[in-house]
């Protein structure tokens, strides 16, 4: 399940609890406070329920009129590598990945052996030598202990696969406007291929409102869950708040 969480212009979707105990926070658990967000658990995680300023309604409509920034920070993310990274996904999912064109993804679902539903992801095919998959927080566990139990299985039969657990934000830009808000921050050696990114597609950018790292890019993938347009926004964590908070300034 997607769960949409800091909202522009504080825009809120309730949400429904599935866990007890001690819960994390994602790297905007900070901003969130500083917005007076009520906080409440969600698949282990403190996530935001709504904002002291705006009914569901209002901040629902505002999605749908302008755009909402949500905190999606709770979700799996994941880099397979390795030049039998297709196949060994694959295997995995029902995807056929061989046949995606570079930089397109498509929504797929992890299978059990038994050719049951673990789980529902999204597998990018990137032009880098690599897969990137997210999947939900809920099952995050599930997810990477089938997924390294094949690999491991795979490495021991001579195949070359590798797979990196990110440790980066996710923000998803949802809404109308979303493109506008997001283009004012693209850099000029991005533009271009910003501007010819469609649905389902991603690209890797240097900079957004000139907030990077040094070590690591910014991955923007052109999809959502509300039905509008999008795009999903996966940062380094250590610059999620500052690339919240330069979005939150343009939203009109």
């Amino acid at each position: 399940m997607r769960l949409p969480l800091r909202v522009c212009r504080l825009c809120i979707t309730v949400l429904r609890s599935f866990s007890n105990g001690i819960l994390k926070r994602t790297p905007l658990y900070d901003f969130h406070i500083s917005q007076k967000a009520k906080m409440i658990d969600f698949c282990n995680f403190s996530m935001p329920l709504h904002y002291a300023d705006q009914s569901i309604i209002d901040s629902h409509q505002f999605v749908r009129q302008h755009c909402g920034l949500f905190d999606v920070s709770h979700m799996l993310q994941m880099q397979v590598s390795g030049k039998d990274r297709v196949s060994f996904l694959e295997s995995l999912t029902c995807a056929d990945i061989e046949e995606l064109p570079i930089s397109s993804g498509t929504l797929s679902v992890f299978l059990l052996n038994s050719g049951g539903i673990l789980d529902d992801t999204i597998i990018m095919k990137c032009k880098e030598p690599y897969l990137y998959i997210v999947s939900n927080a809920a099952c995050s566990s599930k997810i990477i202990a089938h997924v390294t139990e094949m690999m491991t299985k795979g490495v021991n039969d001579g195949k070359e696969i590798n797979i990196k657990v990110l440790n980066h934000s996710l923000l998803a830009l949802q809404g109308p406007d979303a493109y506008s808000v997001l283009r004012a921050g693209i850099s000029s050696s991005d533009i271009q291929n910003f501007e010819n990114l469609f649905f389902m597609e991603s690209m890797l950018i240097d900079s957004l409102y000139g907030l990077n790292t040094p070590d690591s890019d910014i991955r923007l993938t052109r999809c959502g869950y509300t039905g509008e347009d999008g795009y999903e926004i996966s940062v380094p964590s250590e610059i999620a708040i500052p690339i919240a908070e330069a979005l939150l300034l343009v939203i009109p």
